[in-house]
């Protein structure tokens, strides 16, 4: 293992011969250097086509074995993830990369045993295409008339994924409406969930659409237009 080693040879004699012990002898182990490879596929991509990174880290001779731990992804200075090595290969996929021409590296962090290292960069090109067909999806609803003769809406969530890769997309807004009455807006997260909150309207409404509401995303120029409905049930 890593570290200062002490070792000793004894000789347990014969009938001959008494036995004796070597001097100390101080054997140190250093971490094995390492080497990080980084490859993208496809190479060009389309803007909001799911995008695969690997990272193949091996130890540099003299070291030998297959390192463990984390590599983390960076365009640029940002951080894209972070994968497990599992047999020395680090794998993360995204489709959110901008068009234009990035330049990407796997940074290998090291372990007990391994140094780090970073892959030299790739440039990933990503160029426009057609908006990335998108899917969403809106969980039940309740409401409950209040003092103010209002229906007072729980939390609504909705989900925005790409179609394709069912991939989270953040940062897009969600408009909420009953029938023709709109309750709001709201944005998607990170997990691609917008919620919207605090919602009124009144309980005919509500009954003139059916019990139902409707979220609907209008779509960019990077992705396309979706609507979900979902049931909204007076309590």
């Amino acid at each position: 293992t890593v570290g200062s080693h002490n070792l000793t040879a004894v000789y347990s004699g014969s009938a001959q011969f008494t036995g004796s012990t070597s001097p100390i002898d101080t054997q140190t182990v250093t971490k094995a250097n390492t080497a990080a490879n980084l490859a993208s596929a496809p190479n060009p991509s389309t803007f909001g086509q799911l995008v695969t990174f690997t990272a193949m880290v091996t130890a540099v001779p003299p070291g030998a074995g297959t390192p463990t731990g984390t590599v983390s992804f960076f365009d640029g200075a940002t951080l894209l993830g972070t994968a497990t090595l599992s047999g020395g290969t680090a794998i993360l996929t995204t489709s959110t990369l901008a068009v234009g021409a990035h330049s990407l590296t796997a940074v290998y962090s090291g372990s007990a045993q391994f140094n780090g290292s970073t892959s030299a960069p790739v440039i990933q090109t990503v160029t426009s295409g057609a908006p990335a067909a998108t899917h969403l999806t809106a969980s039940p609803g309740t409401a409950t008339i209040g003092g103010d003769g209002l229906a007072h809406i729980s939390p609504l969530s909705a989900t925005l994924t790409v179609l394709s890769s069912g991939l989270p997309v953040p940062g897009q807004t969600i408009t909420y409406k009953v029938g023709t009455t709109t309750l709001g807006t709201a944005v998607t997260n990170a997990s691609g969930v917008a919620v919207l909150s605090n919602a009124t309207v009144s309980p005919q409404t509500i009954i003139r659409s059916g019990s139902r509401y409707t979220a609907t995303f209008a779509g960019t120029a990077a992705f396309g237009s979706s609507t979900a409905t979902a049931s909204l049930v007076l309590a």
